[in-house]
């Protein structure tokens, strides 16, 4: 461009219109740098907007919620839904067919053995029988007592560590071994502590079992199955107690007796009530003469 033009002239040409009429004069007019330069200006003014000035005092605070004050925000609502997703009680109780079908609520697959009556599952409650009728001795050399203790602790012994066991012995009252109300654990140190109990027990009163079976079906979790042991002769309201004990959970009920009774009608009796309990509740019955099986 021209910084300094100082004149303005004319050009005249000859150029045809579409009537081919005569040629005309066309003007053009310069202009100076300072009337450039305004309207430069101008035009830089069009192209950039104008915004208005914005100080600190204008813009409200925004709150920034930082990592931990968001985790801290959720923590609530995911704890809540892990609890509902395990609230569910996954263990439960198992429902027995007969005692050698199905396994344990903790699905462990291990099992009991007491005398000679097999039991599946992963805890096991042990109703024991203590009046003073187990003290009579049997055909083996010993006592009804001893030979109970000794079954009882070789049944806990062979547990595997992965199970949990119950013990009460009965008589007029419930008495649990070693006073524990709770499961115990089969482990090697809980298994010496059994039978170090085991042997302090000593046989007297009468044969009333049912407060060791209210005490057992007050354990939690509940047990995968119970061994009923008895020698004597007891209420004939006990089979219909017990299975309203049993009626929602189903554990199965594994009974024994033994078959020395001072007449045969008692033990027919006896023997008619603890196959009637064991088979209410799915469980399975054997009779011991004295002598281990």
């Amino acid at each position: 461009m021209l910084w300094l033009i100082a004149a303005v002239w004319t050009v005249s040409f000859t150029t045809p219109d579409a009537g081919g009429s005569a040629p005309g004069t066309v003007d053009f007019a310069m202009m100076t740098s300072a009337e450039l330069a305004a309207l430069q200006q101008n035009a830089l003014e069009m192209d950039s907007p104008a915004a208005p000035e914005i100080s600190a005092a204008d813009v409200a605070p925004v709150e920034l919620m930082t990592d931990a004050a968001g985790a801290e925000a959720i923590t609530p609502e995911l704890t809540q839904i892990d609890t509902a997703l395990g609230s569910g009680d996954v263990t439960g109780s198992s429902s027995f067919g007969a005692a050698s079908s199905g396994s344990g609520a903790a699905g462990s697959g291990s099992g009991a053995s007491f005398f000679g009556l097999e039991a599946q599952g992963r805890r096991f409650a042990y109703i024991v029988d203590r009046s003073a009728s187990m003290k009579i001795d049997t055909p083996s050399g010993r006592t009804r007592m001893e030979l109970t203790q000794r079954e009882l602790g070789r049944s806990i012994d062979a547990l595997l560590e992965s199970a949990e066991f119950f013990v009460v012995f009965y008589s007029d009252r419930a008495t649990p071994l070693g006073s524990r109300r709770l499961w115990s654990d089969a482990t090697e140190r809980k298994k010496l502590w059994a039978r170090r109990e085991l042997y302090s027990v000593k046989a007297a009163g009468w044969t009333l079992p049912m407060s060791g079976f209210e005490l057992v079906f007050k354990l939690r979790p509940p047990p995968d199955a119970i061994y009923f042991m008895t020698d004597g002769d007891f209420p004939a309201s006990v089979p219909e107690s017990i299975e309203q004990l049993n009626r929602r959970s189903r554990i199965p009920i594994h009974c024994i007796m033994f078959g020395e009774f001072s007449s045969s009608s008692d033990r027919d009796d006896v023997e008619r009530m603890m196959r009637k309990i064991a088979s209410d509740s799915g469980g399975s019955f054997a009779r011991v003469e004295g002598k281990r099986p």
